[in-house]
């Protein structure tokens, strides 16, 4: 079950986490290179040069005198959100780890994963969702497909056989069944549209997956420090804080807010996949487990999670073998402890003959549409998953991106006053 790390090894998200409380530590990932130290020299620089302006400008005339002290109130202003926004980091790291904390706590376990912070959680569950249950699922779909394909020969050839035996003789005609394009049909569904949108929602979450760690490596490190020394540098040009405003934005969004999301996601699947019933067989565990208190009053029209333990299948599991080839000293390769009765059952083996596997393959054929309905079922979950829930997570943190940087020029209008160069 799931279990909230201990003593795990320090992550630099996880230092981050807690910055709050190791403020004199030089590594901690949120201080990484003592960039906080250097913004605030910068800010420091920045009120130094705004007093001298403001001093200096005693010696023009009335005109350009109060132009230039309006300027340097909107520079004091400016720094002093620097400062604003360097607090609100430090306690929006501690913050945002804290709600990832609550929301792994109600989100299913991603294997033996215990918690660290948001960036290593959703990692890990990118990386489930990847190479877990994305290529456990894949693997079924193609073994499946193969599966019909064989069916589909072997249907076709004993058509054949039996048109050639007792049709022709009798009347004169063929016997074509159709049965290689019903099968080959089937087929197709599975490896030309399943797998197809298979490949698009793997593709969007294998980008995300890569993109986490440039992420974690760059944002607090070197695009967040850079904006804020950007937007500190005083008497700038008209659109370089405003510019610093929206990479900062998005840097903040994609380091906090992503990860935040992405733990979301699991979330909501345990929640949507999980009957209320489960707390009456389970009494006491509710409050030792939290997640057992997340549950959907409408679990009877989701149905149940096809994704939750996909095995590879026995067609990429099975070691080959040797088969009795009836010469001395030669052997045939085969799979006969796997691959090999499950396609062909006992008219490979010997085990009741051809007859019933005649019978057997011939009676697939009216199985097919339910395949193709157990396989609809778990690939939507996967496109819901890898698509859906990916594409509002990618909305909502560019939002958020947004929202801050149009913020930030929200509170820079406040004063009023326009930047140095605009106003000379």
């Amino acid at each position: 079950m799931f279990m909230l790390a201990t003593n795990l090894p320090t992550t630099a998200y996880n230092l981050a986490c807690n910055y709050g409380s190791n403020l004199g530590s030089p590594t901690a990932s949120l201080n990484a290179f003592g960039w906080i130290q250097i913004n605030l020299l910068v800010i420091i620089a920045g009120f130094m040069i705004a007093a001298l302006v403001y001093m200096l400008s005693g010696f023009f005339p009335v005109s350009m005198r109060e132009k230039l002290r309006g300027v340097v109130k909107y520079e004091y202003f400016q720094m002093t959100l620097g400062i604003v926004i360097l607090l609100a980091l430090i306690a929006f790291s501690s913050t945002t780890c804290r709600i990832g904390q609550a929301l792994a706590i109600g989100a299913q376990p991603v294997g033996h994963i215990l918690y660290s912070d948001p960036m290593q959680w959703s990692q890990s569950y990118l990386s489930n969702l990847l190479f877990v249950k994305g290529f456990s699922l894949f693997s079924n779909i193609y073994a499946e497909s193969q599966l019909i394909v064989f069916d589909a020969n072997i249907m076709d050839t004993a058509g054949e056989i039996v048109s050639s035996l007792l049709v022709n003789p009798f009347f004169g005609t063929n016997l074509n069944p159709g049965l290689l394009a019903v099968y080959f049909a089937f087929s197709s569904t599975l490896t030309s549209t399943f797998v197809l949108l298979m490949v698009v929602a793997f593709g969007v979450i294998f980008v995300i997956y890569m993109f986490l760690p440039i992420i974690q490596a760059m944002a607090l490190t070197v695009v967040v420090p850079l904006t804020l020394i950007l937007r500190s540098v005083p008497f700038a040009g008209p659109r370089l804080r405003e510019s610093a405003d929206s990479i900062m934005g998005l840097a903040i969004g994609f380091y906090f807010i992503l990860p935040l999301v992405l733990i979301l996601n699991q979330y909501i699947i345990t929640w949507l996949y999980t009957p209320c019933i489960i707390q009456t067989s389970l009494n006491g565990l509710a409050s030792t487990h939290p997640q057992f208190l997340l549950c959907n009053p409408y679990y009877e029209f989701t149905g149940s999670y096809k994704l939750i333990n996909i095995p590879v299948d026995s067609f990429f599991t099975s070691s080959p073998s040797t088969l009795a080839s009836g010469v001395q000293g030669v052997g045939v390769a085969g799979l006969v402890n796997g691959v090999v009765p499950s396609f062909f059952g006992g008219a490979i083996t010997g085990a009741g003959g051809a007859g019933p596997f005649i019978q057997k393959i011939f009676g697939s054929l009216f199985g097919l549409p339910q395949v193709i309905i157990a396989y609809s079922q778990e690939v939507s979950q996967y496109l819901f998953e890898g698509i859906v829930l990916i594409g509002i997570d990618m909305a909502i943190t560019i939002g958020f991106a947004q929202g801050l940087s149009k913020g930030f020029g929200s509170v820079s209008r406040i004063i009023g006053t326009g930047p140095f160069w605009g106003n000379i």
